[in-house]
């Protein structure tokens, strides 16, 4: 006897089969990685994590593990402290294999934020955001860019859940939570919280029409949370420093990062090495010339040092602004490195790892006159082309305020809002790795493009249709 294949039945488990094809395509990544190279790839800094993880199962100090964290954020070192804890010290394939689980669950989680919106295209949305070339690809590097968005695709399917469901206090405060855990994953989160905060007042008042100062405590959750959340780091800083702070990282981030992007006539993918090189000679000698840093007298913990460094390299980074950099090219920095964070495919990540440099793709290697067609160049051509239009079909999203969509018009504000804030906060730099928290957003977006778009060519089509009758 056949049996008939129930349909239904397969519908009820398709969640579950697209968090299978997405952890075992992406763990196939990981192996590759694994037999062709070597999984802890220095160039990305990986070791900055590893290191206070070893540190705190060496020693199980709490204050140990915080003081080698230096500026970066605990959530990722005690991830991978756990995952060492369980499958042995430096087993760096069972975080890359974790990673692949997060960007499965990742996956599942952004297909279940589309279908707030739409029960259509789901074939369309798994493909988009399963194997996009960014998120998929950084599941085999050891970074928490993955554990990052896994959190904001988490806090934005909530938050979400505000907008398109009843307003429940349930769904902000899950929102706010998920986007605490990315506030303590990564600094370029610091702001995050407010813009929440910003969010959830108009909102409840505006749209809910709920009494003020009920809206102000509402809004007041994803602040409280947050700062909860990264209690232990300020009060460990304050300890050590007598300062109430967040990272150390800002310093360091503006003059060895962002100045040799500006320095580029249309902002940077990769930095500008003279403009480097400059910086960090200025640095070395602002260091050595300073006297709290170089009094023996005064014996300074690391993150004491650490505060001085950052607040030198502040100082060198505005006076390296002010003198270095024209206003005009302020302006075309900012133009060129939103351009390049939007429009620069990340597919050149696997080209890196053969050996294929981000400047082999810059307009600069085009104008040589020794410059030739290479194969990478076509492999390189077609993901570059299908970028630019998924771009297209996500400004079509645009269209919902514009419209004034009443159903889709504050998810779609809240969307943008996001988008451009990492925009921001990755300023001078266009590199597409710097695109990663934005990433689930967009393909957000992308879907309600494609859905505008459609009800766009039926509209046209029904007048149309109408005008010849007539």
């Amino acid at each position: 006897m056949i049996k008939i294949i129930n349909i239904d039945e397969i519908m009820k488990k398709k969640f579950f089969f697209i968090f299978l094809i997405s952890f075992f395509s992406s763990s196939l990544l990981t192996f590759y990685i694994n037999l062709n190279f070597n999984l802890l790839d220095e160039n990305y800094g990986s070791l900055d994590y590893i290191g206070p993880a070893l540190i705190l199962n060496n020693t199980s100090s709490i204050n140990d593990f915080f003081y080698s964290l230096s500026s970066r954020m605990p959530t990722y070192p005690l991830l991978i402290s756990f995952l060492f804890k369980i499958f042995g010290n430096n087993n760096y394939l069972s975080i890359l294999l974790f990673q692949c689980f997060l960007h499965s669950i990742t996956t599942v989680i952004l297909l279940k934020t589309v279908q707030l919106f739409t029960k259509k295209f789901f074939l369309i949305s798994f493909c988009l955001i399963a194997f996009n070339p960014n998120m998929f690809w950084h599941t085999s590097i050891i970074l928490p860019e993955t554990l990052f968005i896994f959190f904001i695709s988490i806090g934005l399917y909530f938050f979400i859940c505000i907008f398109k469901k009843k307003f429940l206090l349930k769904n902000v405060f899950l929102s706010s939570v998920f986007f605490g855990f990315a506030y303590i994953t990564k600094p370029s989160a610091i702001y995050i919280p407010y813009i929440l905060f910003l969010f959830i007042l108009f909102f409840t008042y505006f749209k809910q029409k709920i009494l003020l100062p009920k809206c102000i405590m509402l809004s007041l959750i994803p602040l409280v949370i947050s700062f909860f959340l990264a209690s232990p780091i300020y009060y460990f800083n304050y300890l050590n420093t007598n300062k109430i702070t967040y990272s150390y990282q800002k310093g360091g981030h503006l003059l060895q990062y962002v100045y040799p992007c500006l320095s580029k006539k249309w902002g940077c993918g990769s930095r500008d090495k003279e403009a480097l090189k400059k910086a960090i000679k200025l640095q070395e000698e602002a260091f050595k010339n300073n006297k709290d840093l170089n009094n023996k007298e005064t014996k300074l913990n690391k993150l004491k040092k650490s505060t001085i460094e950052s607040k030198i390299q502040k100082e060198i980074f505005y006076k390296l602004l002010k003198e270095d950099i024209e206003k005009e090219k302020i302006l075309t920095s900012i133009i060129g490195y939103s351009s390049k964070f939007m429009l620069h495919t990340s597919i050149i990540f696997p080209l890196q790892k053969h050996g294929v440099s981000y400047e082999e793709f810059s307009y600069i290697s085009y104008g040589k006159e020794n410059f030739s067609l290479k194969k990478y160049h076509f492999f390189w051509l077609l993901p570059q082309f299908f970028l630019i239009f998924l771009r297209f079909i996500q400004f079509f999203s645009l269209k919902g305020i514009l419209t004034y969509d009443r159903k889709n018009m504050w998810p779609i504000i809240f969307l943008i809002c996001i988008n451009l804030y990492f925009i921001i906060v990755s300023f001078g730099v266009g590199n597409f790795r710097y695109r990663m928290p934005i990433e689930p957003a967009l393909s957000i977006m992308t879907i309600l493009g494609i859905l505008k778009i459609k009800k766009e060519f039926k509209s046209f089509f029904i007048t149309n249709n109408k005008k010849k009758l007539l």
